[in-house]
């Protein structure tokens, strides 16, 4: 699905929240978040307290 072009980061945002209800709050740095994925692979994938039902 194709929902457009922008110039810019700030313009993507505002597209993705416009027409997908994306939460801009919620978007992260996919560098940051590479990182700590890797963090949790290498800790055996952890799930601390909370177990799936």
């Amino acid at each position: 699905m194709d929902m457009g072009e922008t110039e810019s980061a700030d313009e993507t945002i505002d597209l993705a929240d416009r027409e997908l209800a994306a939460d801009p709050a919620r978007w992260v740095n996919q560098g940051v978040l590479q990182d700590e994925y890797n963090d949790y692979v290498k800790q055996g994938r952890p799930l601390g307290r909370w177990q799936p039902t």
